[in-house]
């Protein structure tokens, strides 16, 4: 578990959601780089627009 000390305040969590830069140099959910198995799936045809679509549905969908 995180320092409960460390936890962000709402004013500081807003800005940085907005990428407001001089509130942090990084925000906490930032990986850093796509994830391996979310750039799979897309370059599987995994994505339909906006939305990340689990294999068995899009197989369904597509055979349809």
């Amino acid at each position: 578990m995180s320092d409960p000390g460390s936890r962000l305040d709402n004013t500081a969590f807003e800005d940085l959601y907005r990428s407001d830069t001089t509130a942090a140099p990084k925000v906490p959910w930032d990986l850093g780089a796509p994830q391996p198995l979310v750039v799979a799936l897309a370059e599987a045809g995994g994505y339909d627009g906006h939305v990340l679509m689990p294999f068995w549905q899009l197989q369904a969908v597509r055979a349809a």
